[in-house]
């Protein structure tokens, strides 16, 4: 019963947040990084993770967000990033997009894919990273670089890869919070791939006023 309020009070807190980021988007960065809390704190707990800052070899996999946070990540851009950074941006989602367009979900999954957003070896937009990305962790660098040389055999969403199962939770957690939210509202809940999804909103920004409206986030992938 407790754990029933416990969640029922979650996806309430998180609906209300929601409501108010979209009536103000400048307050849609806020809801993300609230979102991320319940995953930031797993993380720093003692687990045996060998994830480290410079370490990308997951930022080649297919990755999804909910429409709220592909319109953050696209305002986070505009709002951090130089001219010159936003169209570099702009132009490697375009890239990365036709390597992608054409291909299966399956094909995706075994496919390495360069994040667009990956700078260096780092993720530009950490502080609004979506939560696909923000739960994904690993006890072993050696079966990631595995994976990254080998995509095709290791397989879907990381295949074998070993995970500290108390970040994974919290992750499936605020997903499902956040989409029981969404749901609630009479959104879109779906989660969208993000290279897709960016594209999208760079080929017509105008979608998301469509969105702040209520419609369906287009072009799903």
């Amino acid at each position: 019963m407790g754990d029933h309020s416990n969640l029922s009070a979650a996806c309430n807190f998180f609906h209300k947040q929601y409501s108010i980021a979209k009536n103000d988007l400048f307050k849609l960065e806020a809801l993300i990084k609230t979102q991320l809390i319940p995953i930031d704190n797993a993380f720093a707990s003692d687990a045996p993770l060998e994830c480290r800052e410079g370490c990308a070899h997951c930022c080649q996999l297919r990755v999804v967000a909910f429409p709220h946070e592909l319109i953050a990540i696209y305002l986070y851009i505009n709002r951090t990033f130089s001219r010159n950074d936003i169209r570099a941006v702009r132009d490697k989602v375009a890239t990365q997009f036709k390597k992608i367009k054409n291909l299966t979900i399956d094909e995706h999954f075994t496919t390495n894919i360069e994040c667009p957003l990956l700078e260096k070896n780092k993720c530009s937009i950490y502080p609004v990273r979506p939560l696909s990305c923000a739960g994904y962790n690993s006890t072993s660098e050696a079966a990631c670089k595995d994976s990254n040389e080998n995509p095709h055999i290791v397989g879907h969403e990381g295949g074998g890869i070993p995970m500290v199962m108390e970040i994974k939770l919290a992750q499936e957690l605020q997903v499902y919070v956040a989409g029981m939210a969404i749901h609630a509202a009479g959104d879109d809940a779906e989660q969208y791939e993000l290279i897709g999804g960016l594209h999208a909103i760079y080929d017509d920004p105008s979608i998301i006023q469509r969105w702040v409206k209520g419609r369906k986030f287009q072009n799903k992938g």
